[in-house]
């Protein structure tokens, strides 16, 4: 059988690539040396969709995470993979840390990413109860 384009690899980017490349009229073959998609590196990974948060402002690395978090709520419904934002938490356990965490506030917020900086105990334990006593602040992106 001929192809008019042949992908090796079956992880993340190269079914990003088939995927794509199936809105065109070409013959598309997705190669991989494991048995179903997805199981090398990229099964391996964490499984975080990166927001954005503490990167560079204005940086590539900002851009394609701001992007392809926004694809998650596109394509998984017309893919029909589920997916679901568990959100990400960033604590501080002294003033230092808490500025870190101030700054990213303000970086992400002029971005409209959803954020928040909780600094009152109560909130924090009811939010994540298994962190330690030293936590005074997290920034939380839900």
């Amino acid at each position: 059988m001929n192809y008019d384009i042949a992908i090796i690899g079956a992880g993340c980017i190269g079914s990003a690539i088939a995927h794509r490349l199936a809105k065109y009229e070409l013959k598309t073959i997705l190669l991989d040396k494991e048995a179903d998609v997805a199981m090398g590196t990229s099964k391996a990974n964490s499984g975080i969709i990166h927001q954005g948060y503490f990167t560079a402002k204005g940086s590539l690395k900002e851009s394609l995470c701001l992007r392809g978090s926004q694809m998650f709520n596109e394509l998984c419904p017309q893919l029909d993979v589920p997916f679901k934002r568990t959100g990400a938490l960033f604590c501080a356990t002294n003033e230092n840390e808490l500025k870190t965490l101030q700054g990213e506030l303000q970086h992400s917020q002029e971005r409209n990413v959803q954020v928040e900086l909780i600094e009152d105990r109560e909130k924090i334990q009811k939010l994540e109860p298994l962190l330690k006593d030293t936590v005074i602040a997290v920034l939380h992106f839900p």
